[in-house]
Parts: C-alpha cells; structure tokens; sequence
C-alpha cells in the first residue's frame, strides 16, 4: 500500500513514515501544498495524511484536487488548529476523517485500516463508495484487543453488562415507599 504524509512538520512526518513504513506502508512525504501536488502528479498513493495547515496553502485545497482526480483516494485531515467549521469542511469535502494534533498512533493506525478496509461502505451522492467510521463502543473494543485487555476481563465485562440489563427491569421496593428508612437496620 502506498501512503502520502502531507505536514510541514518534519519530524512527524519522519515519524510517521518510520510507523508505517513498519506496518508494511511504501510512504513518501511532502512538506507542503506543492511538494505534495508534484507527488501526486507522478504516483497515486491509496491514503493521504494530510495537515490542515500548510506553509503555502491550506490542506483542504489538496483535499478537494485529490477528490476531484481520484474519489477512492482515502484522505485523513490532521491537525492542531482543530475547529468545527474546519473539521466539517473537511468531511463535506471528502475526508475520510479529521483528526487533532497531538493524537494516538495507535488510534490512527486503527484509522488508517478502516480507511483502506472497504468495511461498511455505502454511496455518497454521486455514488462514490464512503467509508465510514465504525460506532464509538467498536472502536473502544478494538483499541481494548490492540492493548492487549486480557479476555477474561472482557468477559467479566460482557457478564456484567447482561446481569445489569437482567436485574434492571426486576427491581422492586423492599417494603413502603421504597426509601432507605424502609430498610432493614
């Protein structure tokens, strides 16, 4: 898999190739819009990571270039000017995800899998598949198995969590009104 690193920050951008280089990634690295431009010209990679905030440009001006050549290119926005209007910018441009500086590797290599998987695609508007994050409590279990939770704490959790919903709905007052003077001393 071939990886662009678009960030004017060289030492995360060294880091970040050393990180996926080792995962198995080909990663080239740009340190800004038109470093990144001429990159892409000449070779397509399957993912970019790219800052927000670039010394001639703004992130989002290659977002939009990449999408506009090549949809199923996935884009990941990073940065450490994180607003609002800016990560939904982003999304409605076609960014598979906006993520803040600074950020977990391991949370972003998860990221980076999703964004290449294919898992839960659905059509965007003009019928580009999307990809999609997966539900908050998924992530929660992957990063969990990545950290090497033990299954047996797992599940105790699984158990605890079907006793809690089985008790739930079987909860009477003792006595009375059900107050805590009504029980027994």
């Amino acid at each position: 898999m071939d990886l662009l690193i678009v960030d004017d920050e060289s030492s995360l951008r060294d880091f970040l190739s050393i990180v996926f280089e080792d995962d198995g990634w080909r990663a080239e690295t740009a340190a800004s819009l038109a470093e990144g431009r001429a990159i892409l010209q000449k070779d397509e990679p399957d993912l970019v990571l790219c800052d927000l905030m670039l010394p001639d440009g703004s992130g989002l001006e290659l977002l939009r270039e990449i999408k506009a050549q090549n949809p199923s290119i996935a884009v990941i926005m990073i940065t450490a000017h994180t607003s609002t209007k800016s990560a939904v910018e982003a999304l409605k441009a076609g960014a598979f995800d906006y993520i803040a500086k600074p950020f977990d590797i391991e949370e972003l290599k998860i990221i980076v899998r999703k964004a290449v998987d294919g898992h839960g695609q659905r059509a965007d508007r003009q019928g580009h598949p999307l990809q999609l994050r997966p539900p908050r409590k998924v992530r929660i279990d992957q990063l969990r198995r990545a950290a090497g939770e033990p299954a047996r704490v797992g599940a105790v959790r699984s158990r605890a969590g079907r006793l809690h919903r089985c008790d739930s709905r079987e909860t009477r007052p003792l006595s009375g009104s059900g107050s805590r003077h009504d029980l027994p001393r």
